[in-house]
C-alpha cells in the first residue's frame, strides 16, 4: 500500500516537469507539440497513474518503444527486441544477392557495412548472444555462398576467418567480442568518475557510495572500501559494530591509520583481527589517486583499440610472401588473351540480340 505522502512526491516530481515545460516555452518561444508527446508509466498503481496523466497533458504510451533508434525497455534486452536489427542486416544481403560480386567484394561490405550495423545497439546494450550468432550466420553465408550458408562451402573456420590479415584471417571482427569492448568502455567512465550525468546518477542511486576502483596508494583511499591486501575489502571482513567500537568510522580514510610509514592499528581490532598485519602498507601521497589502462604492463591512454587489442583471440603471425601466389610473365599474357576473348565473346552476343530484336 502506498502511503499519501509517497503520491504526493510523486504528483509534486511531476508537477516540476510541467513548470519546467513551461519556463522553457517562455524562455525559447517552443512549444512543446502535444500530439507528438506521450508519457510512459512503469510499475505505477493506477490511482497514482490517474493523478499523473492529469497534470500532464499527454497521452500514455505502451512500452517497449523506440527512443534514439533503439528499443526502450523495463528489462534485459530479449531476442524479439532485437529482430528489426537481424531483419535490417538480412535486408541488406538480400539486395546485394542480384550483383555479380566476387568473394574480395563480398569481403569488404561485410568489413564496411554487415559488420558495423549492429554498432550503435552494442554501444547501448549487451547484446544477446544468440542474436549476435545470427548476424555472424547472415555474414558467412553472404562470404562463401552470396547467400544462406549450405553445409560444406564454408572453407575456412569462422575463428580463423575473424583474425587479422597478418594472423592468416580476413579481418572481420568477432561481434560478441567488440560488445564486450563497448561495455568496457562503460566500466570504465565509472570507474574513473568521468564527469557524465549518468555517472553521478549510477554512483549515487545504484552503487550508493560503494567504490569500484582499488587503489594501493594516495591520501584520498577508503580504508574499508578499497583493496588494501589480498584478503579482499575491510568492509567485508570486519563488522561495522567492531569499526565504531574502536573508535573509527566509516568514512576513516588509509592516511588516519598510519603513522610514520607503519600501521596504526587499535589494539582490540588487532587483536580479533590479527590478519591485518598481513596488508601492505601503502605510500600516503598528496596527490589525488588517478586510474590508468596498463597493457602488458605499460601504462596507455584508454581506448577502445586499446581493449580490443586486449582481448581480442590471437593466432600467429604469417608471412604473406609465402602464401601470396606470383605468376609468371606467360601465365599473366594468357589471362589477359582469355579477357579479351570473354569480353569480344560479350560483344558479339550482344550484338546477335540486337539483330534479332530488329527481326
Amino acid at each position: 500500500m502506498v502511503s499519501s505522502s509517497r503520491i504526493a512526491i510523486y504528483v509534486q516530481s511531476v508537477t516540476v516537469i510541467k513548470e519546467a515545460l513551461e519556463e522553457l516555452k517562455i524562455a525559447s518561444g517552443l512549444v512543446p507539440s502535444l500530439p507528438k508527446s506521450t508519457a510512459y508509466l512503469c510499475n505505477v498503481l493506477n490511482h497514482i497513474k490517474i493523478s499523473i496523466l492529469h497534470i500532464l497533458p499527454f497521452e500514455e504510451g505502451r512500452l517497449p518503444v523506440k527512443y534514439l533508434g533503439v528499443p526502450l525497455v523495463s528489462s534485459r534486452l530479449r531476442i524479439r527486441d532485437c529482430k528489426e536489427l537481424i531483419e535490417r542486416v538480412q535486408s541488406r544481403v538480400h539486395d546485394w544477392k542480384n550483383k555479380t560480386l566476387s568473394i574480395v567484394g563480398r569481403l569488404q561490405l561485410i568489413t564496411s557495412v554487415l559488420g558495423s550495423m549492429h554498432i550503435y545497439w552494442a554501444s547501448v546494450f549487451v547484446l544477446p548472444s544468440r542474436v549476435l550468432l545470427d548476424i555472424e550466420q547472415i555474414m558467412r553465408g553472404f562470404l562463401w555462398c552470396h547467400g544462406d550458408i549450405t553445409k560444406g562451402k564454408a572453407k575456412v573456420a569462422w575463428e580463423v576467418v575473424c583474425l587479422p590479415k597478418d594472423e592468416g584471417g580476413l579481418g572481420i571482427g568477432r561481434l560478441d567480442l567488440f560488445n564486450s569492448t563497448l561495455m568496457v568502455s562503460h566500466v570504465w567512465k565509472l570507474l574513473s568518475l568521468k564527469e557524465s550525468l549518468w555517472v553521478k546518477w549510477i554512483h549515487a542511486y545504484k552503487l550508493n557510495g560503494l567504490h569500484l576502483a582499488y587503489n594501493r596508494d594516495g591520501a584520498n583511499t577508503s580504508l574499508w572500501y578499497d583493496r588494501l591486501c589480498d584478503n579482499g575489502l575491510l568492509s567485508a571482513r570486519i563488522s561495522n559494530k567492531d569499526v565504531f567500537r574502536v573508535g573509527l568510522n566509516l568514512s576513516t580514510l588509509v592516511k588516519d591509520i598510519i603513522h610514520d610509514g607503519a600501521w596504526n592499528w587499535p589494539p582490540k581490532l588487532l587483536e580479533k583481527y590479527p590478519f591485518l598485519n598481513s596488508c601492505l602498507v601503502p605510500i600516503v601521497e598528496s596527490s589525488l589517486d588517478k586510474l590508468e589502462w596498463r597493457s602488458n604492463g605499460v601504462s596507455k591512454a584508454f581506448s577502445i583499440s586499446q581493449v580490443w587489442s586486449t582481448i581480442r583471440p590471437r593466432a600467429a603471425k604469417v608471412c604473406l610472401a609465402k602464401v601470396i601466389v606470383v605468376k609468371t610473365r606467360d601465365e599473366a599474357v594468357m589471362d589477359m588473351k582469355m579477357e579479351i576473348m570473354e569480353r569480344d565473346y560479350y560483344y558479339k552476343l550482344h550484338e546477335l540480340a540486337f539483330d534479332f530484336k530488329k527481326l
